[in-house]
């Protein structure tokens, strides 16, 4: 991490996986997917280090099979691993899967609720938040929200997982409760959003005509292209 020197560090990794070290098999998996992008080789450390019940290990082999070889399968078969040890990022990581993947509603809301018993932290309560609305639990799922809503490091780090919940609330059709949240937000969301804002007045135009008039040129097409991933994210989580 510090001097940079990725060689040395493989060849220090390599020396405590002789040793049988889980960790370092995890570190040097770690290595070869970041720095060598050899994802072969990756997937055969982390196998090493899943062999010796490392749930860290299996949550990475999972990442690994889900964002580089798009095996979903093989990706849900190790999170399951690491759920079963009851590791909450792995219960989050399956409910955000069957959730992206449109697959398995109902084990979806019960790891997502297992990992946010566990652990409550901003990430994990914008997986349940975002489940939920899913399950049409609009009332539970605005709750859950305001918890990483009022959170300032959640729009430093995770500004698209509020996009993405903001818009679904608009696919639910929440359209008062979503401009609650515009109005009532500490964050200045009309600004950080202004399309999504602006998204919401072409769906209130009833209400507030002037209002979506005033969004300007520049901002049409972004707003348009997001008024219909709205109207696709409404048929997906019907």
């Amino acid at each position: 991490n510090e001097i940079k020197d990725v060689k040395k560090a493989k060849e220090y990794y390599l020396m405590a996986v002789e040793k049988e070290h889980s960790e370092a098999m995890n570190s040097l998996a770690l290595l070869y997917r970041t720095e060598f992008k050899d994802f072969k080789k990756a997937e055969e450390y982390y196998l090493m280090a899943v062999a010796k019940e490392d749930s860290d290990a299996m949550i990475n082999l999972a990442n690994l099979y889900r964002t580089e070889f798009k095996d979903f399968k093989k990706a849900e078969e190790y999170y399951l691993m690491a759920a079963e040890m009851e590791d909450a990022e792995a219960m989050e990581s399956l409910a955000w899967l069957y959730f992206k993947e449109i697959i398995h509603k109902k084990e979806a809301i019960k790891y997502a609720e297992q990992s946010y018993k566990k652990e409550k932290n901003i990430f994990i309560a914008n997986t349940y938040a975002m489940v939920l609305l899913w399950h049409n639990e609009i009332e539970k799922a605005y709750e859950i929200a305001n918890k990483f809503l009022k959170d300032s490091e959640t729009f430093d780090q995770f500004p698209e997982d509020v996009r993405r919940f903001i818009m679904l609330l608009i696919a639910k059709k929440q359209y008062h409760l979503t401009l609650k949240i515009f109005n009532e937000n500490p964050h200045h969301l009309k600004d950080r959003f202004k399309p999504i804002y602006y998204a919401l007045m072409y769906f209130m135009q009833k209400e507030y005509p002037n209002e979506y008039r005033k969004m300007g040129g520049e901002l049409k097409q972004t707003v348009e292209e997001i008024i219909e991933k709205i109207h696709q994210l409404a048929k997906d989580y019907a």
